[in-house]
């Protein structure tokens, strides 16, 4: 399941060395996988911060997402942005 994958990346990225791309970042994400990685990489969407600053109604439009979509992705990636460093410990702890 995607949850699953989810969670297998967030044990890989407690363990990196190295910091994570945008697009690792992304991936860390409740709800996001590699379609929805690959319509926002092919609409020029890479940092977190620009999906977050974007108006949701032009994000929807030029990734191709959908209003809906983009509203549940927008809502994941703020909560993972302000829990990001605490979902990674406990992976840590668990790793």
């Amino acid at each position: 399941s995607l949850e699953a994958m989810r969670q297998e990346r967030i044990q890989a990225a407690a363990q990196a060395t190295e910091p994570l791309s945008d697009r690792e970042r992304l991936l860390l994400v409740e709800g996001v996988g590699e379609r929805t990685v690959a319509a926002l990489e092919e609409s020029n969407y890479k940092p977190l911060r620009e999906i977050l600053g974007e108006d949701e109604d032009r994000l929807a439009v030029r990734s191709g997402l959908g209003i809906k979509r983009v509203r549940a992705l927008r809502s994941a990636l703020r909560s993972f942005v302000e829990n990001e460093q605490s979902i990674l410990d406990a992976a840590r702890k668990q790793g």
